[in-house]
C-alpha cells in the first residue's frame, strides 16, 4: 500500500471517529500503524473510537447519513488512506467502492490482523442513529 512509505516517521497527529456519539478528535500517536492504538476511547461519550487516516475528514455531527456512510465503510475495511478512486459520497455508492478495492482490502486485513481485528469488533453492534 502507498500509504506505508511513511510509516515509521515518530509521531503525527491522527482522528480517531466515535460512531456512537458521532464526533470524532485527534490524538498524537505513532506514525507507524503498527504500534499506534487502533481503537481508544471516546473522550466524549467514553465508548470506542477507531484510529483512520490522517485524511480523514469526520463529517458534522448531525450529518447521520454520512456517519452511516463511513461507518459501512470502515466495517467494510477501508480507513480512508489514498486510493486511486474517490471514496463514495453516499451510503449507496459504498458497496460498488468496496468491491473494486477488495483485493486491496483483503490484503490490508491479512498483513494487520491484530489492528484490523481491534477496529471491526469496535465498529459492529454500533447502530447510528
Amino acid at each position: 500500500m502507498s500509504w506505508m512509505k511513511y510509516q515509521g516517521w515518530g509521531s503525527a497527529s491522527f482522528p480517531y471517529a466515535c460512531f456512537g456519539c458521532r464526533r470524532s478528535f485527534k490524538r498524537t500517536v505513532s506514525s507507524n500503524f503498527l504500534e499506534r492504538a487502533a481503537v481508544l476511547a471516546c473522550p466524549h461519550c467514553g465508548g470506542a473510537a477507531i484510529g483512520l487516516s490522517r485524511k480523514f475528514k469526520a463529517p458534522r455531527r448531525d450529518d447521520i447519513a454520512q456517519w452511516k456512510k463511513v461507518h459501512a465503510l470502515v466495517l467494510g475495511g477501508c480507513l480512508f488512506y489514498s486510493h486511486n478512486d474517490p471514496y463514495p459520497e453516499t451510503l449507496r455508492e459504498v458497496p460498488g467502492f468496496l468491491h473494486r478495492r477488495r483485493t486491496e482490502i483483503e490484503r490490508d486485513l491479512a498483513r494487520f490482523p491484530r489492528q484490523y481485528a481491534a477496529i471491526l469488533n469496535a465498529a459492529q453492534g454500533v447502530i447510528i442513529s
